[in-house]
């Protein structure tokens, strides 16, 4: 799928189809009726939001070929976190609300990185949930097509990072290990 064809999926999507049960033609038409007033505007959003998240990526990863060398270990999380979120089909995979986050997401990892914070007991209180999920991720995916992004757990990393290395861009809800534990616990 090409760029166009991702974006216009992300905008239909999260307009006519998030968060809706459509089980009848009636509903179906109803739904088209009631949401098209708020195409354009999304569709208008959308296309700033991913501007906004691509300029990111590219200070970003200017940033950290300017000042890091490819085997320090904070470029390495960085540009794994960094694979993660922005790739090939990105856009398609992820729901409205976490590109909405996203811009915020990338300003947190900006910071972490002007700091250079590489503090052990924050990168290993990530690791620990980032690589339980991610080690479940990759079992499933084995016997069935999954997308991580639909995963309210995947969002919640995210959070977690800004909260332990960007306090001051505010995260979207509360989190906490203890509240990351319960998220994890609520998934099985």
């Amino acid at each position: 799928a090409s760029y166009k064809e991702d974006m216009l999926f992300l905008i239909f999507y999260s307009v006519f189809i998030a968060g809706k049960k459509i089980r009848t033609q009636a509903v179906f038409e109803q739904n088209l009726r009631e949401s098209k007033p708020g195409l354009m505007i999304v569709a208008n959003d959308t296309g700033k939001l991913v501007l906004e998240i691509m300029a990111y990526y590219g200070d970003i990863k200017k940033s950290i070929e300017r000042t890091l060398k490819i085997t320090d270990p904070l470029a390495k999380e960085i540009n794994e976190q960094l694979d993660l979120l922005v790739y090939v089909g990105f856009i398609r995979n992820t729901p409205y609300q976490s590109i909405k986050a996203m811009p915020r997401y990338l300003k947190a990892i900006q910071y972490r990185l002007d700091k250079y914070d590489n503090n052990q007991q924050k990168t290993q209180e990530v690791s620990r949930y980032s690589n339980r999920f991610w080690i479940e991720i990759e079992k499933k995916a084995k016997k069935d097509f999954i997308i991580p992004e639909q995963d309210e757990f995947r969002w919640a990393l995210e959070e977690y990072r800004v909260s332990l290395f960007a306090q001051q861009l505010k995260t979207a809800y509360p989190i906490s290990a203890n509240r990351m534990e319960k998220l994890w616990d609520n998934r099985h």
